[in-house]
């Protein structure tokens, strides 16, 4: 009964193990934000928010954890049965798609590698479509593609892959401490502007020659600009011919209030640049020769061609907020 209390009356997005001395409880918010399987054989069962914690996850049986439903496992001989279940209106963070989720990761049949692939290909397919005369520019011999490490590596193999571009990763991490470590700090998350633009001198580094060509760089997404304009005038000290930026995602508009710790709204890039919200590529902007955002209806393309039959939460990209 407490367990149907906290799911009909907090809303937000978590998941929760409420362990006892011989039953383990597992529940979701009444979206399902965020990721949670129970992978299990006969000899283990784990509770898990990405699958690719399993070496040998072919090997699971894999249970993806529904919203505003109840999973009761017996400790002694790990059965598992839903004892409640109620209706729910599946929304699931497309961040976790985009950023936050390892690259392994199955998720609601779902292979995170794939996607983002996916969603490089989607990105040349619209800047074919809406301006043809950038896109041949990109297909010129002079021109080079790189992700921002890491989490822009995937979309930019996935572009090249489509467009014959080539693909020279002339952007990586730097070494910590004279080690084979690498900083992965997540910038956006960090609470003062100094902090974020320390992380960024720390955290990139030019590893071959950019003079003189046309470099193209695709990052997962654009939130306050901090790691965009670092990296602009950046790449800029090594004279290339031009600099175009891509965003794997669409334009963030909106903070969110459902656990991922964007800005306040007059902090985003896109409201801060005053962008057209009919556009998608900007040309000339900010030291950049363009900037490229996916499109909301092209992200919609590549989710559904997953035929996950489950919705995605996109209020920070419109605006309509679930609660």
């Amino acid at each position: 009964k407490t367990i149907i209390e906290i799911l009909n009356n907090i809303d937000g997005a978590y998941t929760i193990i409420l362990q006892t001395f011989d039953k383990t409880y597992v529940f979701k918010d009444k979206y399902g934000l965020r990721p949670c399987t129970i992978a299990h054989n006969n000899n283990s069962l784990h509770i898990t928010s990405e699958s690719c914690i399993l070496n040998n996850y072919d090997t699971y049986n894999i249970i993806n954890i529904l919203p505003n439903t109840i999973y009761c496992i017996n400790n002694d001989d790990l059965q598992i049965n839903i004892i409640y279940e109620n209706n729910y209106d599946y929304k699931q963070c497309i961040f976790e798609y985009l950023y936050f989720l390892n690259v392994n990761t199955i998720n609601n049949d779902i292979f995170v590698r794939d996607f983002r692939k996916n969603i490089g290909k989607q990105l040349a397919i619209q800047i074919s479509n809406t301006n043809n005369e950038l896109f041949n520019k990109f297909k010129s011999n002079n021109t080079i593609i790189c992700g921002v490490p890491k989490s822009g590596l995937l979309y930019a193999q996935g572009f090249s892959n489509y467009t014959n571009i080539l693909y020279e990763p002339f952007l990586d991490l730097k070494k910590t401490n004279n080690t084979n470590d690498v900083n992965h700090e997540r910038t956006f998350i960090l609470n003062t502007q100094e902090k974020r633009i320390k992380a960024c001198k720390n955290k990139y580094e030019i590893n071959s020659t950019i003079k003189d060509k046309i470099c193209i760089l695709i990052d997962d997404s654009i939130v306050r600009g901090t790691t965009l304009k670092f990296l602009i005038n950046y790449i800029k000290s090594f004279n290339p011919k031009e600099i175009h930026f891509i965003s794997a995602s669409p334009s963030i508009k909106y903070p969110c209030f459902y656990g991922v710790d964007f800005a306040d709204i007059e902090d985003l890039y896109f409201n801060k640049a005053n962008l057209d919200l009919q556009t998608t590529t900007y040309l000339d902007i900010d030291n950049m020769d363009s900037l490229t955002y996916l499109s909301l209806d092209n992200l919609s393309i590549v989710f559904n061609e997953f035929n996950t039959n489950k919705n995605i939460c996109t209020a920070c990209f419109d605006g309509n907020y679930l609660f």
